[in-house]
């Protein structure tokens, strides 16, 4: 990977960030280093950039954001546990996690979706018209415990399908997708952006559910702010207002993003590709409570957790000292609010 260290420039709609509080907590010469690992899911360009050719953003709120290899989502949340990854996104599939008591936090909710549902494209996929239709279909996943996998038990759910008796789920690598959809080995699969588009412009797949736009999914939270709470308050104050700062440039410089993701070969896909994936997504920081208790929902109903939605709603979010989304949201001309 190129690294490239540059300022980040000042847009039209931009407004002086929200800036550290100096107390005597943050008060170093030397920056506090912390690592973020993602999956190469376009929703993360935020993360990638900080961690890459944006690590000057980080050094304004006192961090030094280093980037960690992705080595699985078992691993993952391991790390977030134990403080050897300090942030990253998060989707509703670490809430098993936090339910059993491992010590990482959502600080924000910032995104809607950044999945899609993929089925052939053509007459091998006019079966599809309504999720309903996906009962007694074989759909692919990536993993049993990542959030193209929890999405799907949302979508089947709400859809009145149940997701485990109703339908047959697999695990396919997402690099395999595609090719896996095209010889008819399953009938339609779920995965982050960009192995959707990759599909679509394949010819293989036609993109049935697209969460970015597609209500009622469009509304659904997608991905929170992840943090370890094996670190001090300050630094989890300071990694979502650089993390809200680098949103706010990706949503105002989109096509800026994508060269810069796809030049540096941070992340899979044409320039083009990833662009139109940006221009789907609504960066904007608010309170993972808004719609957290909604979205663990189902997956209470299904038996995917134990604690009520209300209970594992708050056990998940963490306002750490310092933090105000109020705050993050006025600071910034956000051009879309969802």
């Amino acid at each position: 990977m190129v690294v490239i260290i540059i300022a980040v420039a000042a847009g039209t709609m931009y407004k002086a960030p929200v800036q550290p509080t100096e107390t005597s907590t943050t008060a170093s010469a030397q920056p506090y280093t912390v690592y973020t690992e993602y999956t190469g899911a376009t929703c993360e360009a935020p993360q990638m950039l900080l961690s890459s050719v944006h690590q000057s953003v980080g050094l304004k709120y006192g961090l030094d954001v280093q980037p960690i290899g992705f080595a699985g989502i078992a691993s993952y949340k391991e790390s977030l546990d134990t403080g050897k990854v300090s942030f990253g996104a998060g989707p509703t599939y670490l809430l098993s996690s936090i339910e059993q008591g491992m010590k990482m936090g959502y600080t924000m909710a910032y995104h809607a979706g950044c999945i899609d549902l993929v089925v052939p494209a053509g007459e091998k996929g006019a079966w599809y018209r309504t999720a309903a239709d996906l009962k007694g279909k074989t759909i692919a996943v990536g993993d049993f415990s990542d959030s193209p996998m929890y999405s799907l038990i949302k979508i089947l759910e709400y859809n009145g399908v149940n997701s485990r008796t109703d339908v047959n789920i697999i695990v396919v690598p997402y690099a395999d997708m595609p090719a896996t959809l095209e010889k008819g080995q399953i009938d339609a699969f779920i995965s982050w952006e960009p192995i959707p588009l990759i599909a679509r412009d394949q010819g293989v797949g036609r993109i049935a559910i697209n969460m970015a736009l597609d209500e009622p999914y469009s509304e659904w939270t997608c991905c929170y702010l992840t943090i370890s709470k094996t670190l001090p308050d300050w630094v989890a104050t300071n990694i979502t207002k650089a993390y809200t700062e680098e949103m706010f440039w990706v949503t105002t410089h989109k096509e800026e993003a994508a060269r810069l993701l796809t030049e540096n070969k941070i992340l899979l896909g044409s320039y083009e590709q990833v662009y139109e994936e940006l221009s789907w997504f609504k960066f904007y920081p608010r309170s993972p409570m808004i719609d957290l208790s909604s979205q663990i929902e189902p997956l209470y109903k299904a038996g995917y957790v134990d604690t009520t939605p209300t209970r594992l709603s708050e056990m998940a979010t963490w306002v750490p000292e310092g933090l105000s989304l109020k705050e993050l949201q006025e600071a910034y001309d956000w051009p879309e609010v969802w």
